[in-house]
């Protein structure tokens, strides 16, 4: 509990490296750490790590993983923020799963970045996530702003992707080989260089009970095509607080004036979305 990993250099795991192991991690941090793969944190060969409101900030690798790498593991992550994490080769910014099978809930990937896969690489690995935001994620060099999916079926439910962009194809999430389930899940102002806008790749949407929303306004917090009232209660309501998703449009990580004036100049115009339910 509230332990700091701070400025390690290792092949493998910078901050931590498991290996057929399961720790249990509360309030921790992985700052600054550096590794040819999982920068912030490597799990191997049947790890399954439980973390609860950690950390990986400011983590860099070469290949897989900035913030975490899974291989054959299946890591249990609730509350967790991975921020400005990046590797330089591969991909999966903010975490890389190969063969594994992830848990996440209620975590935030921003501003990672990565060859491939900005946010997140799923490489047969079936993902499931709930509640989680991919934001201002970038795929500088290929595919998937957000997330990448390689042979692989993870299942999304109400998770958002907010401003991820791809030097490429996909700016929200590119899928090769995969079909994704996306339940509830919203894509609001992702681009990419060669046009494939927010998805790109192969979702099919008659397969989930799903509508992605495209180039929608941030201000439309309650996803329903207006931003009215609604909207207005609901950031009122989160006022103040630091762990809202959606309601923090301008991702400082408050929910404050600079929201509140955003919404307003927003209030009863269009909101720019290209797909409708």
């Amino acid at each position: 509990r509230n332990c700091v990993f701070a400025h390690n250099v290792s092949s493998h795991g910078g901050g931590m490296a498991n290996y057929k192991s399961s720790p249990t991690l509360t309030n921790c941090i992985f700052c600054c750490n550096h590794a040819d793969e999982g920068a912030g944190m490597s799990n191997d060969s049947g790890s399954s790590p439980t973390l609860t409101n950690c950390t990986f900030e400011a983590n860099w690798g070469i290949y897989r993983g900035g913030g975490m790498f899974n291989n054959e593991s299946s890591p249990t992550l609730e509350g967790c923020a991975f921020t400005s994490n990046s590797v330089y080769d591969v991909g999966g910014g903010g975490m890389h799963n190969v063969q594994s099978s992830p848990n996440l809930s209620n975590c935030t990937f921003s501003r990672n970045s990565a060859a491939a896969g900005g946010g997140m690489v799923n490489d047969r690995s079936p993902v499931r996530l709930t509640g989680c935001t991919f934001t201002n994620n970038r795929s500088v060099y290929g595919d998937g702003g957000g997330m990448l999916n390689r042979r692989s079926d993870p299942t999304l439910t109400d998770c958002t992707f907010q401003g991820n962009s791809a030097d490429y194809r996909g700016g929200g999430m590119l899928n090769r080989e995969s079909s994704p389930v996306l339940l509830g899940c919203n894509f609001c102002g992702n681009t990419s260089r060669s046009g494939h806008r927010n998805v790109g790749g192969h979702i099919d949407a008659a397969s989930s009970d799903n509508v992605l929303l495209l180039d929608c306004n941030l201000a439309d917090l309650n996803f329903d095509f207006a931003i009215d009232s609604h909207d207005l209660g609901y950031l009122l309501a989160q006022w103040g607080a630091t762990s809202v998703r959606n309601a923090d449009i301008n991702r400082d990580r408050e929910v404050n004036w600079a929201d509140l004036t955003y919404l307003l100049r927003s209030f009863g115009g269009p909101t720019d979305e290209t797909a409708a339910p």
